[in-house]
């Protein structure tokens, strides 16, 4: 029964993510070279690089120029779906950037929305790898 609840509940989920990313804003690939050597999506006047290294990923918050805004007094979070499984990371305010523990190194493929609470009003931003997964 548990089981079957719970996948019932991934199944949901999966469906709705992606419109998670599109709820409202406005985003897009870019293809120029990101400043922390990540991927940079738009999400309406902001910029957001997302950076995987090792067991940690970074997301930088940028202005239109691409320049470093302050992630104080600001909160995130990740929802990453790889490997047939979705994950929910917290991203926490650490200097430059919002950090939080995931590996994407072991994923062919997978979609991530990046939320960001700014001023009191949630931006999402989406990534994947390739490139329009999933």
């Amino acid at each position: 029964m548990y089981k079957t609840i719970l996948t019932a509940l991934i199944a949901g989920f999966s469906l709705t993510a992606p419109a998670w990313a599109h709820e409202g804003e406005h985003h897009e690939d870019h293809t120029h070279a990101a400043p922390h050597g990540g991927v940079v999506s738009t999400v309406q006047q902001f910029h957001f690089e997302l950076v995987s290294k090792g067991n940690q990923i970074k997301v930088y918050l940028l202005d239109d120029k691409l320049k470093l805004l302050p992630t104080k007094g600001r909160t995130g979070e990740a929802i990453v779906q790889m490997n047939g499984k979705t994950h929910r990371i917290v991203l926490k305010p650490n200097g430059e950037a919002f950090t939080g523990q995931l590996d994407l190194s072991k994923a062919t493929k997978y979609v991530a929305v990046i939320s960001l609470r700014i001023d009191g009003k949630m931006y999402r931003g989406r990534f994947s790898q390739p490139s329009h997964a999933l």
